[in-house]
């Protein structure tokens, strides 16, 4: 017989108590964190659903240790959305994006197939406009007039690329520098937590060139690929993107601000396939052009 996790008798138990007296929108301490043992069973089983979790450390070992089920998740999951729907205000609002965005990916790991338009609005809350030919045309002449010599356009690139490589040696220091200045310029705007760090790994066979782990007490650690080749330019790209005013300050700001400050416990954990990843990727892709 499947066996419901306790969290999912919870969230069934909340949703039918709705029925009869719907709570105030201030009052979603305990939806949100029933939102967010939802999610920590489904990274049990979906370690990809997880991008970062700096939440109580029980709760991650008690999702380890259930018994939970796609199926059993998937419940909880419907039960907190109907308990939620019927709650006026923005935070109700958030938690259905990420509780949508929560049974989507229950749903396609069980086998659904939703067409990608729909794929990206259940999941990432955002529909993805289709490619402008003429302005993608435009792009290339402009890259063609600009790059020098001959040859196609994407080795005249490569080449040009070249001359401005960071020799192995030196990508340490090249990306810690960048990282400090970054940091200088983000603090001259924001309020960071005095004991915020961020410390930097070389790391191999990693399919992405850098990524920022936050691990909670305004703490992250920045791997980067040590296999790619990095530019000038991309030392203070990273680092502003990772770093500051990045995905590091991000999930600092957020940590310090909203879940410590605010005790909104659902920011405490961020999927990857959800709204507000791609809030985060937006804000971290625009870094670099606020802080300099």
């Amino acid at each position: 017989m499947k066996r419901l996790c306790g969290i999912c008798v919870a969230a069934i138990a909340a949703g039918a108590a709705c029925r009869s007296r719907p709570p105030p929108a201030a009052g979603l301490d305990e939806e949100a964190k029933t939102f967010v043992r939802l999610g920590l069973a489904l990274a049990e089983r979906d370690p990809d659903s997880l991008d970062l979790y700096a939440g109580p450390p029980e709760w991650r070992a008690q999702a380890a240790r259930d018994e939970a089920t796609l199926d059993d998740i998937r419940d909880g999951v419907l039960a907190l959305a109907e308990h939620i729907e019927i709650i006026d205000g923005g935070r109700a609002g958030h938690l259905l994006q990420q509780i949508r965005a929560l049974r989507t990916r229950i749903d396609i790991l069980k086998g659904a197939r939703p067409r990608f338009d729909d794929e990206s609005r259940l999941l990432f809350g955002t529909a993805v406009a289709p490619p402008d030919p003429a302005r993608i045309t435009a792009v290339r002449d402009e890259l063609d007039r600009r790059l020098p010599g001959r040859g196609s356009l994407r080795a005249r690139y490569a080449a040009y690329q070249r001359a401005f490589l960071v020799p192995e040696s030196r990508r340490a220091a090249v990306l810690e520098r960048a990282l400090v200045e970054c940091r200088r310029r983000t603090r001259d705007h924001l309020v960071l937590p005095a004991a915020e760090q961020l410390t930097i790994a070389w790391v191999s066979n990693t399919p992405w060139p850098a990524f920022t782990r936050y691990d909670g007490s305004f703490h992250s650690r920045l791997e980067l690929n040590a296999a790619l080749a990095l530019t000038v330019d991309g030392a203070l790209d990273t680092a502003c993107h990772e770093g500051y005013p990045g995905h590091h300050a991000i999930a600092v700001l957020q940590d310090a601000e909203l879940v410590r400050g605010q005790r909104q416990i659902e920011f405490s954990l961020q999927l990857l396939f959800s709204p507000d990843a791609v809030r985060s990727e937006g804000l971290a892709s625009a870094a670099a052009d606020v802080a300099f």
